[in-house]
């Protein structure tokens, strides 16, 4: 189970919860009900039936039903708070996985025993240049763009072939409202639409944010694609971020 399934599924228990806390609230239990109609019996019988015995009985049976229905009640109090604690406990642990989720992003990982922290990837001449971040790596969700923004297939003029545009107007802009990732970030280069950043780059790249602190360029590389087949355009994106 990935991370965006994990979260799902403390959400809809989340959801699932507060749907039942809505419903003990706006309604009667099954056990208050019974209650209910009994104590409605136990009225009829004392007010509207005659005879010692009948009236003696309906007496016995309200007071019974007075005592169910605060029963009812008090476990239905009780089912409250105990779904209302529950949320509070699914909450946390949404908090707590996000927390360990961004510091396994954040810690430098080795591969093969090869070290890949940035710093120790970097020349010489590139980390005197204020070199803090570069990957190479291909965007996904190329069609995913709101309306009025141009996806970047309109800048080339011939998709057919293999083509790069290397640019200084290079942005990232983070999409905080994004409903599925909250570290979500588009890449627009030149003012168009190239696609968003793989979800384990995200992560990492949602720390160099800061337009006061860091400037980002680098290149985007077309692929060769068909419009016409309806497949999605695969761009493989070069930046480099740099501190000011």
């Amino acid at each position: 189970m990935n991370r965006q399934e994990q979260l799902l599924e403390l959400e809809n228990e989340i959801a699932k919860a507060n749907k039942e806390i809505d419903n003990l609230k706006s309604g009667m239990t099954p056990g208050q009900m019974i209650s209910v109609i009994f104590l409605f019996i136990s009225i009829f019988m004392i007010f509207i039936l005659s005879g010692f015995f009948v009236k003696f009985f309906g007496f016995i049976l309200a007071f019974l039903s007075i005592l169910g229905i605060i029963g009812a009640s008090n476990q239905k109090s009780e089912r409250v708070s105990w779904l209302e604690q529950c949320c509070i406990d699914l909450e946390c642990e949404i908090e707590k996985k996000k927390q360990e989720w961004l510091e396994e992003d954040i810690k430098p990982k080795s591969d093969s025993g090869k070290k890949t922290d940035n710093k120790q990837e970097f020349t010489d001449k590139e980390i005197e240049s204020g070199l803090v971040w570069k990957r190479r790596f291909t965007v996904v969700g190329t069609f995913y763009r709101d309306s009025g923004e141009v996806p970047f297939y309109k800048l080339q003029k011939d998709l057919d072939h293999l083509e790069t545009v290397k640019t200084n107007n290079f942005q990232f802009k983070p999409e905080p409202d994004n409903p599925y990732h909250g570290n979500a970030i588009k890449v627009i280069v030149e003012g168009y639409f190239v696609g968003y950043v793989p979800r384990e780059l995200a992560n990492q790249l949602i720390h160099y944010m800061e337009p006061s602190k860091y400037r980002t360029e680098g290149y985007v590389r077309i692929s060769k694609v068909s419009l016409k087949r309806g497949k999605e355009i695969k761009y493989a994106v070069v930046p480099k971020i740099y501190t000011k």
